[in-house]
């Protein structure tokens, strides 16, 4: 993103209605800047990208739920601009800039184009240009209140609650190689996993963008993968999900669980390589182990060594940097991208938080 060359200081917002919230801001009225701040958006090598990260699930609900709703139901910017104006008044009245500068830069530009394209002297040429700039910045403004959401509600409402764990950013296909590698159940790995045949459906579907309830917005239109992505590129169901607390805790037992799986499975692969012969005779590719035969062999074949400090070090979150075994169908790099996703599922679930997932062009 292309820096501002005017201080962020001199964009101010224009004047907003009063909220509904008496907990946030309202700025007094100030006249909009004469002219833009410097911008160049010209994406170099992009490529599909997924962040996972934890979110205060009651705050999100209270403060920034309503301008997602609002947008994506009627197309007003109302209580997204009285937001994000808030969040810019907090800012200056605390003298932060340094601290939260990109959050102020992105801000201020979407409350400049904002009002270029409400001012009735704009030419039809420059309002094309500049709605294509809002729309731009408005995007960029829904996915800083997700991805900064932390900083923002201590912007918003100061309070001495703990930080929150560290946001991880991957590769999508990294991410998505990871979940279906671990949560995929046939014994012949190399079968096309089925959706419907996942013992872990749910784990799946949230990966790839389906939320947990039903958020109440299409996150198409607020994050609008689809307008810069092609086709063929996007993989996923959705760009956005959201797990509240008592489904993120759900989804970590589930998850921890397929981990111990895979790894299970991969152990008997290749160190027990026999067996594992003698159940493709029996079973079908696409099959998973009875559950009863599961428990079985679990008793009989403990994880050795290696396979118990694998799993320790990815419940971690921390990596690994071999592959398990010289016969291991499990590419370490996949398991490392799980292990994270895993990792912050069980810190949201100590304490108490919701998870997000985007899958963006970056």
């Amino acid at each position: 993103m292309a820096k501002n060359s005017n201080k962020t200081k001199g964009l101010q917002p224009k004047a907003s209605k009063s909220s509904s919230s008496s907990k946030v801001p309202v700025p007094p009225k100030q006249d909009a800047p004469s002219q833009p701040p410097a911008i160049t958006v010209q994406p170099q090598h992009m490529q599909m990208r997924t962040v996972v990260g934890t979110i205060r699930i009651h705050l999100f609900e209270e403060l920034l739920r309503p301008a997602f709703i609002s947008f994506d139901h009627r197309r007003d910017d109302e209580p997204l601009r009285q937001l994000i104006e808030s969040i810019v008044t907090s800012i200056a009245m605390r003298d932060a800039y340094d601290g939260y500068r990109k959050i102020d830069d992105i801000c201020q530009r979407y409350l400049y184009y904002l009002e270029s394209i409400r001012s009735p002297n704009t030419k039809s040429w420059e309002m094309l240009e500049n709605s294509a700039l809002c729309d731009y910045w408005r995007t960029q403004a829904f996915l800083t209140l997700i991805r900064e959401s932390n900083a923002i509600f201590d912007l918003l409402l100061p309070d001495s609650q703990p930080p929150l764990p560290q946001a991880r950013s991957f590769k999508q296909t990294e991410f998505l190689n990871g979940i279906r590698s671990v949560l995929n159940p046939n014994l012949d790995i190399h079968t096309p996993l089925v959706r419907e045949t996942l013992p872990a459906k749910d784990l799946y579907d949230f990966a790839y963008g389906i939320s947990f309830p039903y958020i109440g917005f299409n996150s198409e239109r607020i994050f609008r993968l689809q307008h810069m992505a092609s086709d063929s590129d996007i993989q996923v169901s959705h760009d956005f999900a959201l797990a509240n607390e008592a489904s993120t805790s759900l989804l970590a037992d589930v998850a921890e669980g397929a981990l111990k799986d895979a790894l299970f499975r991969d152990l008997l692969f290749s160190q027990h390589h026999k067996f594992y012969d003698e159940f493709l005779c029996a079973f079908a590719p696409n099959e998973k182990l009875p559950e009863a035969l599961t428990k079985e062999f679990r008793q009989r074949f403990r994880f050795d060594k290696a396979y118990q400090a694998a799993y320790d070090t990815l419940a971690d979150g921390n990596a690994i940097t071999k592959q398990l075994h010289r016969a291991s169908r499990l590419e370490y790099h996949d398991l490392n991208a799980f292990g994270a996703f895993l990792s912050i599922l069980r810190q949201a679930q100590k304490q108490n938080l919701g998870v997000y997932i985007f899958h963006y062009v970056g």
